[in-house]
């Protein structure tokens, strides 16, 4: 079994590795805001817990996480297929 921490640590590696994307984060849905502001790097990852289900006999843990991949739409909107496309 894979503990949360370390689960989103391998998310993280993944995208860190990743030469497109400028940054990485994960917490609570309500805090997205708040890192995507921050500094404004884009394109830009961000990992939340929804939920965690443990089995019945205890050996296993479901875990289920949103991810959400934000870039900046030009005032035309030109390049918005290619941010559908790498999102």
């Amino acid at each position: 079994m894979i503990s949360y921490q370390s689960l989103i640590n391998k998310i993280e590696s993944f995208y860190n590795n990743h030469l497109q994307v400028k940054k990485v984060g994960s917490d609570f849905r309500e805090q997205l805001e708040n890192f995507a502001t921050k500094d404004e790097r884009y394109p830009l990852v961000y990992i939340c817990p929804v939920d965690a289900i443990a089995s019945e006999m205890g050996f296993t843990t479901e875990i289920s996480l949103d991810i959400y991949c934000f870039d900046i739409i030009q005032k035309d909107r030109a390049n918005i297929n290619v941010i559908l496309s790498d999102c």
